[in-house]
């Protein structure tokens, strides 16, 4: 156990986040070894974890359109560009748009169905008539293969491949530098910045989450952030502002 600690510890010294979800793996894996027999003792059972510090930063719609005008004008980051305004849009995690099928949206009437990869909710949205014209021509150059919004790695049945989590970020990075947006945002920041937008435009709950796909309230809390948007609605229906 003190050994799997200091593993922890060097997850940890990079990632909060990253650790604990190595931590995660590494105890349902000796769990599983414990079940058939391989072990009796799982050494990350008593690692102890830290407690990650909930993010609060979001993007504004003066960062988002900076980006998109960088990716969009440049071919090579197009697809980069796609997937960041199909996440804003949609309030949905870059990983299932980074990993969205043409299966999974209807061209004629603009409406994505979706079963989330995390808590396997599914979901129904419409689409913007911007997205919409975006998705349509996108379709007309990448509808031969499976991916909205691929990388330009060929497989070697000579389809295109999704961009994994870690040169999605990168190009990311390399975008955001382009766009002269903090580093300090991050694209899974999307996710975060759309709730705020729906809390803040008085949006109810139950249509907040009907597009996010929370199953409860409470799982919605981690996306909130205070603003003084969202306060000045709030005073405002008590009848101070």
């Amino acid at each position: 156990t003190p050994m799997c600690q200091r593993v922890y510890e060097e997850h940890a010294a990079n990632s909060v986040s990253l650790a604990n979800h190595s931590l995660a793996v590494y105890r349902l894996l000796f769990n599983y070894a414990i079940r058939q027999g391989y072990t009796n003792y799982n050494p990350f059972s008593k690692v102890q974890r830290r407690i990650e510090k909930a993010r609060k930063i979001v993007w504004t719609r003066e960062d988002v359109k900076a980006f998109l005008d960088v990716a969009y004008s440049h071919f090579k980051w197009r697809n980069v560009g796609l997937i960041v305004q199909m996440a804003y849009e949609w309030g949905q995690r870059m990983g299932d748009m980074r990993m969205l099928k043409w299966d999974n949206y209807n061209m004629e009437t603009g409406v994505l169905t979706l079963e989330q990869s995390k808590r396997r909710a599914r979901i129904t949205l419409p689409t913007s008539e911007g997205l919409q014209a975006m998705l349509k021509q996108q379709h007309e150059e990448y509808g031969w293969q499976q991916y909205v919004a691929p990388s330009n790695m060929a497989d070697r049945n000579g389809g295109l491949v999704p961009y994994s989590i870690e040169n999605l970020s990168r190009v990311g990075d390399v975008i955001k530098t382009e766009a002269n947006i903090s580093n300090d945002i991050k694209l899974m920041d999307l996710r975060r910045t759309a709730v705020t937008e729906m809390i803040e435009a008085e949006v109810p709950l139950p249509n907040i989450m009907a597009m996010t796909g929370h199953a409860t309230p409470q799982s919605v809390a981690p996306y909130l952030k205070h603003t003084l948007k969202g306060a000045t609605v709030a005073a405002r229906m008590r009848g101070f502002v």
